[in-house]
């Protein structure tokens, strides 16, 4: 999840180097080429973005998963304690 930000950058970055490489090579002549290195600049955030989400999702279900988890665990002694010992003569048991 910390990488997504950093993913991000680095597309934009590679991406705007193509794109200002597209504009001296070419110039405002060929837009079409300009578009798509810009298209190309918008890609990375994008994904970068869609990971953080992922991992959101994953951190929120994990975290109700956890109290669950721990909640069953701080019930669990009184449970027991309420629980009758059955011995294996007992009536209750036949």
């Amino acid at each position: 999840m910390a990488s997504s930000p950093i993913l991000a950058l680095v597309c934009s970055l590679f991406g705007m180097n193509r794109a200002y490489a597209t504009l001296g090579t070419f110039g405002i002549a060929q837009p079409q080429r300009l578009a798509n290195s810009i298209s190309a600049v918008l890609i990375g955030p994008t994904i970068g973005v869609g990971l953080f989400m992922i991992g959101l999702v994953v951190m929120i279900v994990s975290v109700i998963i956890y109290m669950t988890a721990l909640r069953r665990a701080d019930t669990a002694p009184a449970m027991a304690a309420a629980v009758k010992p059955h011995t294996i003569n007992s009536p209750d048991c036949i």
